[in-house]
């Protein structure tokens, strides 16, 4: 695939467009396919870059800060053919690309960024405090949620096999190792001590809500 830069005038005024292209074979030869029309890259325009760099800020909800503009990531610095200067591509042989370590994001996500938009990860924190383990009970607390919220109700399911097919570990930066069903056991223990004041929180009773 390669992309493909098209020209247009109107109203007196230039507009460049993007287009991400591949060669295919027909029967009267190799011709050039539109996979997808990019739009126009304003070079003048600072943009967000939505990488792994903001996880923080957008699982709090808070905007990304502003990134360098993209001004000159495809264009070429000389006749020559250079690549630009301080640019954030590179060629690459697709062929020889392999995945590995695929991880499940989607609903990991959605629930740690519930978890943190409403506060809970400050709250709990405050509550059962922060004492000398390795994780903080509130972290713990927040692997059970999670792991609720995608339905997974086993603690052993969640510390054998579950976790390390999330990205948890990456978005949590606690690895897979400090996470056991022992260490789960005990954070429901720290998070029933708390039994009185969140039964309140939610309007429920002690018996609906130890079932979580």
């Amino acid at each position: 695939m390669f992309l493909r830069k098209k020209g247009k005038v109107a109203g007196g005024e230039s507009y460049e467009y993007w287009s991400l292209c591949r060669t295919v074979r027909t029967a009267k030869g190799r011709r050039q396919e539109v996979v997808a029309c990019l739009g126009k890259l304003d070079e003048e325009e600072e943009v967000r870059s939505g990488g792994w760099e903001d996880v923080e800020d957008l699982l709090a909800g808070r905007k990304p800060a502003a990134r360098a503009s993209q001004g000159g990531l495809f264009e070429r610095d000389c006749a020559t053919g250079c690549e630009p200067k301080g640019s954030r591509w590179e060629r690459e042989d697709v062929g020889s690309v392999q995945m590995e370590r695929v991880r499940e994001f989607g609903q990991a996500y959605l629930a740690l960024a519930l978890w943190r938009r409403l506060g809970l990860d400050k709250l709990l924190g405050e509550l059962i405090g922060v004492g000398r383990e390795m994780v903080d009970w509130a972290t713990v607390e927040c692997v059970l949620v999670v792991a609720r919220f995608c339905a997974i109700r086993s603690e052993l399911g969640i510390a054998e096999e579950w976790y390390e097919k999330t990205a948890l570990e990456d978005l949590l930066g606690v690895e897979k190792a400090r996470i056991n069903d022992d260490r789960l056991y005990r954070g429901l223990d720290a998070l029933a001590r708390q039994k009185e004041r969140y039964k309140d929180w939610f309007g429920c009773g002690w018996s609906s809500c130890s079932t979580m």
